[in-house]
């Protein structure tokens, strides 16, 4: 699949894309006017209209949500290669940004501003990222939509921070993109994703656990006392059964005596004591809760903006960093703390039923031994009995919530054994050699980085603690295992992630799939010598692997290939050329 021509039915630089490289050119014209900044031309705007027009979901953070103003009345089009030689053209309006029209075509930058019987016509947008997949039949990745892999192919400033976990990716989990890199250097993602939905059902299990334990009131390991609580019960159940049935007195009055004295104001007095201890930690619970912050940034970011007179930048990123962290903690924090506060509320509850229940028995054992009537002491026995079998019920639930328990502990024993197995199954995919597609990326990786640096690199899999797989590319010393700080720069992080991205595309060149990626501001930072072998790579990987390579630089910015006996970049080979001279040389023709 090839981009071939974007155009607008409002102000708007239409593009006809090359089949091969591409460059997006903004030119400064008055270097002396501080006022105008040649990065905000719409060299960048670019992708997020490409992206918008291969239907992606408008977010609030888009520029057509951010600017609904400005482009209400736009409607884009743009016509794709999806087979060589086959072209689709896809309308979508951004006011009606949910219904999507699509129209076959014979040739090649056909313009359909004016056309009325389109092929699919505003089909919804689901229906319509159903009718793209199912058109473009991707031979690779074929268990993700296509758009999984889209941002790799379009990477904006954005997605140079990390070669292989994009922006759109960094807020989520490792679930969400691990599994799908791993499928893309052809390893069966599926295990690492399972892996992942085992370590899931692990942590569901625990809190199971957790929730059970609170039920119960006792430790797991009381099992037995328990056994023995509810045998003792059955004992005094047979014992006051009997008394009930000969009206024998004498003795139950002496143990109410005895009962009274030595075990209702204990227990009376002991869980008094737990009520005021829970209490008391609860409203202590309560008060941090109210606190937004661990820390006061109120007189952090005085400290910061004092400091930040000479380190503005280092220090934004710093408190900003540091806000995020103390969020990311905060919420945690929270989380834990409204869990446990559950919990004592629950333990409140039943120790003031405890509290309620030895009371009733004291008072009911005091007015037992004062009436001397048999028929109200007869009636006393009677109750007395069904608190009995009240309390063996109990403790019977409270020995049910121990085995659940017990059972939970083997199912995450299991759960645990399969984890393991996953993980040795992975370890076992990345240590062998049997994946030829992946040793071929790597090669291409490798190849790619020391053309243009003249210095080796690396593409390479670990596994961390958990088992879950690590990816990692990094610049190499020569003959060395050692990696070297260069790649941690943000201009050769640049190139990993441009390495990266071709290294995929040529491996799978010869496949239904991508055949175009857009890479923003690739020469910014760069050596000039570097850029150079940069442009004349390019050309080479789109003649020999059939490839669309589209990138976007400043005038000034440009390489001198003539330095090195090499044809300059052409004007065949740029496909946009923008300027700050006015709102008119810029892609859409007006700021915003």
């Amino acid at each position: 699949m090839k981009l071939n021509y974007i155009y607008s039915n409002k102000t708007f630089k239409e593009i006809k894309f090359n089949s091969g490289l591409n460059l997006i050119v903004a030119e400064v014209t008055d270097k002396m006017n501080l006022n105008i900044d040649s990065h905000n031309l719409g060299k960048s705007t670019l992708i997020s209209i490409i992206d918008f027009m291969l239907l992606k979901t408008l977010d609030k953070n888009h520029i057509f949500k951010r600017h609904a103003d400005k482009f209400k009345d736009h409607i884009f089009f743009l016509q794709i290669e999806y087979i060589e030689g086959q072209y689709i053209t896809i309308r979508r309006s951004v006011n009606k940004s949910s219904k999507v029209s699509f129209q076959f075509n014979e040739i090649p930058y056909e313009n359909l501003l004016e056309h009325k019987d389109w092929t699919e016509s505003n089909l919804a947008f689901d229906k319509a990222k159903l009718f793209l997949n199912n058109l473009l039949e991707f031979e690779v990745l074929k268990d993700w939509n296509y758009r999984k892999s889209l941002t790799y192919f379009l990477r904006s400033q954005d997605d140079y921070r990390d070669v292989f976990q994009l922006a759109k990716f960094s807020s989520g989990k490792d679930v969400d993109w691990k599994p799908f890199i791993f499928d893309m250097l052809n390893f069966n993602g599926n295990i690492l994703k399972e892996k992942y939905e085992l370590a899931l059902t692990k942590e569901k299990q625990k809190e199971l656990i957790k929730i059970l334990k609170n039920q119960s009131s006792v430790d797991s390991n009381e099992s037995d006392k328990l056994v023995g609580a509810i045998e003792m019960m059955k004992d005094e159940i047979t014992e006051v059964t009997k008394k009930i049935d000969d009206f024998s007195f004498y003795k139950r009055e002496r143990h109410l005596n005895k009962n009274l004295i030595e075990n209702i104001e204990e227990n009376i007095s002991k869980f008094n004591s737990q009520e005021y201890d829970l209490t008391y930690e609860k409203q202590e619970i309560e008060k941090s809760l109210k606190r937004n912050s661990l820390v006061d940034f109120d007189v952090i970011k005085d400290l910061y903006n004092e400091i930040g007179i000479h380190f503005e930048s280092q220090i934004e990123k710093s408190y900003e960093e540091l806000t995020e962290f103390n969020r990311q903690i905060t919420i945690e924090r929270t989380k834990y703390l409204k869990l446990r506060l559950n919990a004592l509320n629950d333990q409140i509850v039943e120790t003031r039923k405890q509290i309620t229940f030895f009371d009733s028995q004291r008072n009911d054992a005091l007015s037992s031994l004062k009436d001397k009537d048999s028929f109200n002491k007869f009636k006393t026995y009677q109750k007395e009995l069904a608190l009995k079998e009240g309390e063996i019920v109990r403790f019977q639930q409270q020995l049910k919530n121990l085995d659940k328990i017990q059972n939970i502990r083997n199912e995450i024993k299991i759960t645990e054994n399969e984890i393991d197995e996953k993980i040795e199954e992975i370890r076992k995919l990345i240590s062998g050699s049997e994946n030829v597609t992946y040793q071929n990326i790597r090669k291409h990786f490798r190849n790619i980085i020391k053309y243009i640096l003249n210095t080796p690199a690396i593409l390479y899999l670990t596994q961390n603690s958990l088992g879950n797989v690590e990816y990692h590319a990094e610049i190499q010393k020569e003959n060395e295992l050692e990696i070297t700080s260069e790649s941690k720069g943000y201009s050769y992080k640049k190139l990993l992630c441009v390495a990266y991205d071709l290294a995929i595309l040529i491996e799978y060149s010869t496949s239904k799939f991508y055949n175009f990626v857009y890479h923003d501001g690739i020469f910014e930072g760069l050596d000039n010598r570097k850029k150079i072998n940069f442009v004349l790579l390019a050309r080479v990987l789109t003649e020999k692997y059939n490839l669309q390579y589209i990138f976007t630089a400043i005038q000034d910015d440009l390489p001198d290939l003539k330095s090195v006996g090499k044809e300059n970049i052409s004007e065949s080979e740029i496909c946009l050329r923008l300027n700050d001279k006015d709102a008119s040389g810029t892609l859409l023709g007006f700021a915003f």
